[in-house]
C-alpha cells in the first residue's frame, strides 16, 4: 500500500470578468488566480486488489461533503484511470480534512481534485513533460479551476479558466491578506444565470494587461458578480464597505462568492488587528496571511 499526505490549498480571484456566453452554454472569462496558504489536508492511500473492480472510499470531517461520485476527488480518480488506460484494479481511500470554507469561491473542491491527480501522477510514475497538455485537459474536464491548482502559481486565466499564463511578478509583498467568509453559500449557476449575458454579447476586460499587484491596476481587477451577489446578499456588500472604511487598500469578492478578501499594507497593523477582532466577534470565518 502507498500512503500520501497531501496539502490542498485554496485560491482567490483578483478580478473576474465574464467576456461572453459560448454556444456550449459555458462562459468565456478572464481572471487572475492567486494561491492561498489556507489549505485542506488529505490522506490518500492506494493498493492493488484482486477484485474485479476498483474501490474508492471517501471520508471527511464535514458531514455535508459528498462522499460519492459527485465528489471531485472521485471524478479525478475515475477520469485519470480512463485517460491513462489503467486496467489493473485498486482499493483507494481518500480522507478529506476540510479547513477551506465550502462553496465560498476559494476553490477547495477543485484543489482537492488537483491534489489527488498529483498523487496519482506520482504513484503511476507519469512523465509530466510529454503529458502536460493531456493532464491539463484532464484537469479541465473535472472542473474549470482544477488546471490552475495543477500549476499553483499566480496565473492569468481565460476561456473557462483552463487557459493559464503564469504571472511571475504578481505578489503581495508589503501587504497582509485577510479572507472573510460569513457562511453564506452562493450558487455558481444562479450567479451566471442572473448575470444574464446573451449569446453574441461581448464585454471588455483589461485584466490581460495586469502583470503585478499595484494601485494602478485596481480598476482592472473588478469582479463582475459583485453587483448581483451583493443585491441578493447585502451582508457581503456591508463586509466590503466596512473593510474599505477600516483602511484596506483593495477589497473584492472571490469567485462568485461568498468570501470577501482584503489586501492591506503591512504598516497598517493596528487597523488590521481592529478589523479582525471586529469580524471574529460576529462569528465569521477569518483567515490571515502575512
Amino acid at each position: 500500500m502507498a500512503n500520501f499526505k497531501l496539502i490542498s490549498n485554496g485560491k482567490i480571484n483578483f478580478g473576474l470578468k465574464v467576456i461572453n456566453k459560448r454556444s456550449d452554454n459555458y462562459h468565456n472569462l478572464e481572471t487572475i488566480f492567486f494561491p492561498l496558504k489556507l489549505s485542506d489536508k488529505i490522506s490518500f492511500s492506494i493498493e492493488k486488489t484482486n477484485s474485479n473492480h476498483n474501490s474508492v472510499i471517501i471520508s471527511s470531517n464535514k458531514d455535508f461533503i459528498p462522499l460519492n461520485e459527485k465528489n471531485l476527488c472521485y471524478k479525478a480518480i475515475e477520469k485519470f484511470f480512463v485517460a491513462f488506460n489503467i486496467f489493473e484494479k485498486f482499493d483507494i481511500n481518500v480522507n478529506l480534512t476540510k479547513f477551506i470554507p465550502v462553496g465560498g469561491g476559494l476553490g477547495g473542491g477543485s484543489s482537492n481534485a488537483a491534489a489527488i491527480l498529483k498523487a496519482l501522477i506520482r504513484y503511476f510514475d507519469i512523465n509530466v513533460i510529454p503529458n502536460r497538455e493531456k493532464l491539463l485537459k484532464l484537469a479541465a474536464s473535472i472542473g474549470s479551476d482544477v488546471p490552475f491548482f495543477m500549476i499553483d502559481k499566480p496565473c492569468f486565466a481565460k476561456a473557462r479558466g483552463e487557459l493559464l499564463y503564469k504571472l511571475d511578478e504578481f505578489n503581495l509583498n508589503g501587504y497582509s491578506l485577510l479572507v472573510i467568509n460569513p457562511g453564506i453559500h452562493v450558487s455558481t449557476k444562479w450567479a451566471f444565470d442572473t448575470l444574464g449575458i446573451k449569446e453574441g454579447e461581448f464585454r471588455k476586460s483589461d485584466l490581460s494587461k495586469v502583470k503585478r499587484f499595484s494601485e494602478s491596476n485596481f480598476e482592472a481587477m473588478v469582479n463582475d458578480f459583485e453587483p448581483i451577489v451583493f443585491k441578493k446578499y447585502p451582508e457581503l456588500g456591508n463586509i466590503k464597505s466596512d473593510a474599505i472604511e477600516s483602511g484596506c487598500d483593495f477589497v473584492s469578492m472571490s469567485g462568485t462568492g461568498a468570501s470577501i478578501y482584503c489586501v492591506i499594507k503591512k504598516h497598517k497593523r493596528n487597523e488590521r488587528i481592529q478589523m479582525v477582532n471586529k469580524l471574529r466577534s460576529t462569528g465569521y470565518f477569518v483567515y490571515e496571511e502575512n
